[in-house]
């Protein structure tokens, strides 16, 4: 008989319970996901659930349990980690001045011998002067 813990004994049946304290939902038939990080799909989604005597929230970015005083809010994913998203999705994007339908980086962030056009997709190009000779 295998077990079901992916330890590699035998003859063992492990059953995966909910880690929230009280809960006793056998997570057995659940998604894999719910077993790999011992939640079921309520308390995955509960605004609070009690762990270790705590009141604490299910964070959907770390898959893990943090203490309400990590969130803002109703949010469902921890403060640490939206603003790391957030900063990864609002990077500052270069100055850039238009003249002619030609667009240049301000501040010398570019070579000066580049210039950038926009089609008429939107699509940037990129078009680097001969400055050989």
């Amino acid at each position: 008989m295998a077990n079901n813990d992916g330890g590699g004994g035998v003859g063992v049946q492990v059953k995966h319970y909910c880690q929230v304290e009280k809960c006793e939902v056998n997570l057995d038939g659940a998604k894999k996901y719910h077993k790999r990080h011992k939640v079921c799909q309520v308390h995955a989604k509960a605004p609070i659930a009690l762990l270790a005597g705590l009141r604490q929230r299910f964070c959907q970015q770390c898959s893990r349990f943090h203490e309400l005083s990590e969130f803002d809010g109703t949010k469902k994913s921890c403060r640490l980690r939206l603003d790391g998203h957030n900063k990864r999705r609002r990077k500052t994007p270069l100055p850039i001045e238009m003249e002619d339908n030609h667009c240049r980086l301000i501040n010398g962030e570019a070579s000066p011998h580049m210039d950038m056009t926009f089609s008429s997709r939107n699509t940037i190009h990129n078009h680097t002067a001969d400055i050989s000779g």
